[in-house]
């Protein structure tokens, strides 16, 4: 019964967004995994091999618009009025992108695992670099280097959701940014419409991290 509920519940939001198919959606959405907003507790129920989290569809709708199931992310930290620092989805040491070194992305267009002994803090999070060359580019401007969205899957943020990536092979740098996604069909849904997906998703961001 309890799987029952949920997946109408999750039909029914994606009914309320003009833009998705609600079958479609959940066909796609399945296999990745989502950290519920809402402000209230969470019933994990296992679908398949995956835990997704599920919540007061009223209160959810209410806090977040847009909202669609995609991801639970491993460790966000929150952030707490008064505090300026972000929402990043970090491990539970802090480090953030699985401990890729942010700034190869831009460098050599790959994922470079990162040298615990070179690390620098930013908004919350431990990045980790391969070396002091990229450490000291991201240390003179990491806003420059640092993931959209705190390193949550770009995809999921356009719905109002915070979604996991399974791990840091999955991303596009456009327009000098960097953007990661829970997986390939999700950065083939963002890519799909670039400039409107990141529109949507900057929206979306700007109300996440209020919450």
């Amino acid at each position: 019964m309890a799987r029952i509920r949920l997946i109408n519940s999750l039909t029914w939001a994606a009914s309320r967004l003009p833009d998705h198919n609600p079958v479609q959606d959940f066909s796609r959405m399945k296999s990745l995994r989502l950290l519920d907003l809402a402000p209230v507790a969470a019933v994990v129920i296992v679908v398949g091999i995956n835990a997704v989290s599920a919540s007061d569809q009223q209160t959810a709708v209410q806090n977040s618009a847009e909202k669609w199931p995609i991801f639970l992310a491993q460790n966000a930290v929150p952030k707490e009025k008064g505090n300026k620092t972000a929402k990043v989805n970090v491990d539970k040491k802090g480090v953030i992108l699985k401990g890729s070194d942010a700034v190869a992305y831009f460098k050599e267009a790959k994922p470079v695992k990162g040298n615990p002994e070179i690390k620098s803090s930013y908004q919350g999070a431990t990045y980790l670099f391969a070396s002091a060359e990229n450490k000291a580019d991201f240390d003179n401007d990491p806003a420059k280097y640092a993931p959209q969205y705190g390193g949550f899957c770009a995809y999921a943020v356009t719905l109002g959701m915070l979604g996991d990536i399974e791990g840091a092979e999955v991303f596009a740098v456009y327009n000098g940014k960097l953007y990661f996604c829970g997986n390939e069909t999700a950065l083939e849904e963002f890519r799909a419409d670039m400039d409107r997906n990141i529109e949507k998703a900057d929206r979306q961001w700007l109300r996440i991290s209020k919450l």
